[in-house]
């Protein structure tokens, strides 16, 4: 058979049934078949490493569809918008590490130099490109916008969660006070981090600088909020004066 292209006449060379079954393989890869579960933990697993790399402010439905190698839909089908996504990145991140601190909490509740020490050891523990994440979302280090936002208070509250009752039931402080004072030791804990990173610490000598300042703090404030307790009590059992009358005699 013969081909007329430009007046010329060239043989049309056969191709065989194998060559043209490898240049459709070529061109249509098929990709493997996943469960809803498991391309949901692929695209979480993608975006954990997109944060990682550019920040929580890189994170959104079409990088993640881009970074992915999928359509935008095919995201929009595990994750209802961006706050869905970014909560549902947190918590693969970081509910591993607070499910491990929570069960140190009620286990060992009463020995405050274990609790600090262990919940150290599983922070440190985590990916240095995770523990950054924690940081930047939950220390206000990321670009502001609503979406980020709304994620950073339920981060921060879900650590206080963990945090504020130990602290209370160490010191007795009232809730703002034994919020602040958790706040200012896990933000604390995080900075000795970067010692520890930089060889400037060993991670032992971290955690027996957070035990020694975080006990010394615990116990000065808790003398303090249980003389203000006694006082409140003793406020509330002593008998009033009744008011005087300045009209009358």
């Amino acid at each position: 058979m013969y081909n007329n292209v430009g007046g010329d006449c060239k043989k049309k060379m056969p191709v065989s049934p194998m060559s043209r079954d490898r240049a459709k393989a070529a061109r249509k890869v098929p990709r493997a078949y996943l469960r809803a579960d498991e391309r949901r933990e692929r695209f979480l697993a993608v975006a954990a490493d997109l944060v990682g790399k550019r920040g929580w402010g890189a994170l959104g439905m079409l990088p993640l569809a881009t970074a992915a190698g999928v359509s935008r839909q095919l995201v929009y089908e595990h994750f209802a918008n961006t706050s869905d996504l970014l909560i549902a990145v947190t918590h693969h991140l970081f509910e591993g590490a607070r499910a491990a601190t929570s069960r140190i909490m009620a286990a060992t509740a009463d020995d405050m130099g274990s609790v600090i020490r262990r919940a150290y050891e599983i922070y440190i523990d985590l990916p240095r490109a995770q523990r950054r994440a924690l940081r930047s979302l939950a220390g206000d280090s990321e670009p502001d916008s609503p979406e980020v936002g709304r994620v950073r208070h339920l981060m921060r509250e879900e650590i206080l969660g963990l945090w504020v009752p130990f602290v209370r039931r160490q010191t007795n402080l009232a809730e703002p006070a034994a919020r602040a004072l958790a706040w200012m030791f896990l933000t604390g804990a995080w900075g000795l981090t970067d010692l520890v990173e930089d060889g400037a610490l060993s991670t032992a000598e971290a955690e027996d600088l957070l035990i020694t300042a975080f006990a010394g703090a615990i116990t000065a404030m808790g003398r303090s909020g249980r003389r203000g307790e006694r006082r409140r009590r003793i406020s509330r059992s002593a008998p009033r004066r009744p008011r005087r009358n300045p009209s009358a005699g």
